[in-house]
């Protein structure tokens, strides 16, 4: 009996590992790098210094995030960890930011505006127009991601104002 319960804690551990393993390897091939954003409000800080110090005709985006959010997570898998994407934001200004990690990271959010996570804004390279840009699209009566091209020409878009 004892060698049948330690045969079956092994396959359980065995079972264990294989799940854990593979939703790292999951996750880790979602491509996100957030280490490559400028992080919270002090983030956002030193974007703008950046933009009113130097070269002012690269767009800035800020995105709001928190940390239990699943529309997140497959927004970072999905459109943002895609190479293509995160090829396209290496040339911007990028900010990421989660409103519960402090006062100015809240204060930002309720001056961007934001009910919902994720939220995703863009500052234009010419008139620093502010315009959010949605991650999901309707069609035929059903929401669904856009796609890698869907997004960056919106973002590209909203970034040429």
């Amino acid at each position: 009996m004892e060698a049948m319960t330690r045969s079956l804690q092994a396959g359980i551990f065995c079972l264990l590992v294989a799940v854990v393993g593979s939703s790292a390897a999951e996750d880790s091939s979602a491509g996100f790098a957030p280490e490559t954003w400028e992080q919270g409000a002090e983030g956002l800080f030193g974007a703008i210094r950046t933009l009113e110090e130097g070269d002012h005709t690269v767009p800035m985006v800020v995105y709001f995030y928190t940390d239990w959010c699943g529309y997140c997570r497959q927004f970072e898998r999905e459109l943002l960890g895609k190479e293509k994407v995160r090829g396209y934001f290496e040339d911007l200004l990028a900010v990421r930011i989660n409103p519960e990690k402090g006062d100015q990271e809240r204060q930002v959010a309720e001056y961007y505006g934001v009910n919902g996570y994720p939220a995703f804004f863009v500052h234009s390279s010419r008139s620093r127009t502010l315009s959010r840009v949605e991650r999901m699209v309707v069609e035929n009566g059903q929401p669904r991601l856009k796609s890698e091209d869907e997004f960056l020409r919106a973002v590209a878009e909203a970034a040429a104002r």
